[in-house]
Order: C-alpha cells, then structure tokens, then sequence
C-alpha cells in the first residue's frame, strides 16, 4: 500500500520535507527560481514530467536517473559527496 500526501510547496523548494520527486520543465519555467541544492540535499529528485507517465507503466518502476532534468544533474550526482 502507498503513502500518498498532497504537498503544498512552493517555489523555490527549498524546504522539501515529505517530498520523493519534483516533475519539472524548467524551459517552461522561466521566472520561477527552483533551489536544486536544497533538494539534491533532501534526496528530492527533480524529473521530467515524462517520468510519471514511465512509472505508471512499468514493472518495476523505472530508474529515476533516467528523468533527471538536465539542471538538476550535477546537484543530484554530487548530493552524498560532503
């Protein structure tokens, strides 16, 4: 059974508590400051809204560095390095 909850965060993200994921298109975005450290810190992933559409699908889930948006990459890869 899932655990769902409707989060009400906003932009820039910096205080991600209960959050897994972030679907983001940051070229769509513009204007909108999104704070990727504090969520690589958080272990937030920030994916392509396309990642949901693959994770309703698949069995298993997919991995979710396939989605990472290409901003977020660098935060998420260096998350666990201090």
């Amino acid at each position: 059974m899932y655990n769902c909850a409707y989060l009400q965060v906003h932009p820039p993200f910096s205080n991600p508590d209960g959050a897994t994921h972030l679907l983001a298109e940051p070229s769509r975005c513009s204007g909108v400051k999104i704070d990727y450290r504090s969520l690589a810190a958080a272990s937030v992933a920030v994916v392509s809204p396309v990642y949901i559409n693959e994770f309703l699908v698949a069995d298993p889930p997919p991995k979710v560095d396939r989605f990472i948006v290409d901003e977020f990459k660098n935060h998420w890869a260096n998350r666990n390095k201090t």
